[in-house]
């Protein structure tokens, strides 16, 4: 009798830890899910160039590595590198839109913090209208705020080795 209540508490044990495990499973769906919302959010925010809507995805405090290496960290500066990269007289660049792939779900740190990376496809007008198409890789990281998730970086970068206007400037020297 003791042997068979030892093994059907090992097994009311197994549930129990198996039961624990799909809700705490359900719960990271739920983060996902929400967390592929702010995704899909700031990327219709950013091929608008609606720095407030992008802003409105972050933190209250925030970085924003570009594939320039400029950093952003508020509403006002993003707004600014829009302005200077498509509007200024120097500007080279009419349009980019962005298409980012993660390559991971978000991996949780804890209850309230993860970080996630992937590809990002990105395709340039430029002002002479030719269409130029490049990749480059970013991680981000979220956390959730007052019970919304929130991106605090992202830092994205190209490989300067390999790109198509390193291409194009080579091709050009020849």
């Amino acid at each position: 009798m003791r042997h068979f209540l030892g093994k059907g508490l090992f097994v009311v044990l197994l549930l129990g830890i198996s039961c624990m495990s799909y809700a705490q499973q359900d719960a990271r769906n739920e983060d996902h899910e929400k967390l592929r919302a702010l995704k899909t959010r700031a990327v219709d925010a950013f091929n608008k160039r609606d720095g407030q809507a992008i802003a409105s995805c972050f933190t209250k405090e925030f970085a924003v590595t570009t594939i320039d290496q400029t950093t952003l960290t508020s509403a006002a500066e993003i707004e600014q590198h829009f302005n200077k990269v498509f509007n200024s007289p120097g500007s080279f660049v009419t349009d980019m839109k962005v298409d980012p792939d993660p390559e991971i779900l978000t991996r949780f740190i804890d209850a309230d913090n993860g970080y996630c990376y992937g590809r990002n496809h990105e395709t340039y007008t430029m002002k002479g209208g030719r269409v130029v198409p490049m990749e480059s890789r970013w991680t981000a990281n979220v956390h959730k705020e007052n019970g919304e998730w929130k991106i605090t970086t992202i830092h994205a970068g190209i490989n300067f080795l390999n790109n198509p206007v390193l291409a194009r400037s080579k091709a050009r020297a020849n």
